[in-house]
Parts: structure tokens; C-alpha cells; sequence
């Protein structure tokens, strides 16, 4: 999964339709969080997760990243495609340098799965995607502790960067910041994969 978010630019290239990456499936996943006082407690919504590199690294290339970022500005996305493909590819070539234990992800809106996860950091991450060349799918639970970061910290810079880097359309949550970062901590993965059960007859 990890090698497969890192090859979103490649696998799923932006210059088609300038789609390409919203359409990527592997980094749309369903989170679900937990809130006992609701008669349904379960609350689910759509986080788009990202590898991340540690926390030294960020804190070394977050001033650097934000100038790539700014200068992106004022032109068409179309016009600076190649850059953010590029860009991206060079955040995930040093696996030395990136986080294997957490994902990444914004939270938008800060209304149930925010509140959920200040009760309880427990959450469940569920995410498919296709196999090069095949028919199936490959899916997994990944659970989660979900830590909280504040805007400001070079961790919620850097996601914040992530998440508009292919957004070609412009998501007016009302807020003039988001309300925080997630660092998702993986604790447990579990296989979802459809597969044909051994022995099952039609």
C-alpha cells in the first residue's frame, strides 16, 4: 500500500483530465470513528491519506516546500502539472526519510469524526484499490491511534501542502484554516481483499 500511495503521480496521472489523482482510490479511505452516545455510533467519512516523512525531515524541508509551493501561485494548474508530479515524486524517493508507521491526513470540516477522535483516538481506515494489470482489488483495515495536530506545527504544514498540491478544485469549507492535522498511527492491518473462498462452489 505504502509503495502504491507513493506511485500515485505515476499510476495515476493528472495531465489526462486533471482528475487523475482525485480519482486514485488508494488514497481515499473511509475512517470511521467512535462516539457511544450516538444510538449509531459509528461515524464514517472520506479522509485522503498521505505517506509522510518524519518528523526531522519535515521539520528540515517545510520551509523549502512551502517556496516550491508559493510558486505554483497565480498559475494555471495545467501549467504547473509536471512541477507538482515532480515535486511529489521527490517527497517519496528516500524511503530512509519517510514514516512507514503513520499515514497523513487534514481534517476539514472538524464536526463528528473531530469530535469522535478528541473522545477516542481509535479509528479504522478502510481502503481498496486495483492490482497493476489485474481484475481484483486489494483491501485493508488499517486501525489506528489518530493523534491531533494543531495548525501551525510543521506536520499540519506539510499535510496542508499534500492535500492541495492535486486539488484542482477549490473545497470553500468556510474556515479560514482547517481545523487540524491527523498523524494515524497504524496499529493493526487486517486483509479485506475480495477473494474467491477457498472450497465455495457456485
Amino acid at each position: 500500500m505504502h509503495q502504491a500511495i507513493a506511485d500515485l503521480a505515476d499510476t495515476a496521472p493528472i495531465r489526462d483530465d486533471n482528475l487523475g489523482m482525485l480519482r486514485a482510490r488508494v488514497d481515499k479511505a473511509s475512517m470511521s470513528s467512535l462516539n457511544l452516545d450516538n444510538p449509531f455510533p459509528i461515524n464514517t467519512s472520506i479522509k485522503r491519506i498521505r505517506l509522510t516523512l518524519t518528523d526531522e525531515a519535515i521539520e528540515d524541508k517545510i520551509d523549502d516546500l512551502e517556496g516550491q509551493f508559493l510558486a505554483f501561485q497565480g498559475r494555471s494548474f495545467e501549467d504547473t502539472a509536471d512541477e507538482r508530479v515532480e515535486l511529489y515524486r521527490d517527497l517519496h524517493l528516500d524511503d530512509s526519510k519517510l514514516d512507514l508507521f503513520r499515514f497523513g491526513a487534514v481534517e476539514m470540516y472538524g464536526s463528528a469524526s473531530y469530535a469522535n477522535v478528541k473522545k477516542d483516538p481509535r479509528v479504522s481506515l478502510c481502503v481498496s484499490w486495483p492490482l497493476p494489470n489485474k481484475i481484483t482489488q486489494r483491501g485493508l483495515q488499517i486501525n489506528c491511534i489518530a493523534e491531533i495536530v494543531p495548525p501551525g506545527d510543521p506536520f499540519y504544514k506539510y499535510m496542508r501542502i499534500l492535500l492541495a498540491l492535486f486539488g484542482v478544485r477549490y473545497l470553500d469549507t468556510g474556515k479560514a484554516e482547517y481545523p487540524c492535522a491527523y498523524k494515524l498511527w497504524v496499529s493493526e492491518v487486517k486483509d479485506k481483499s475480495l477473494a474467491d473462498t477457498e472450497g465455495f462452489v457456485l
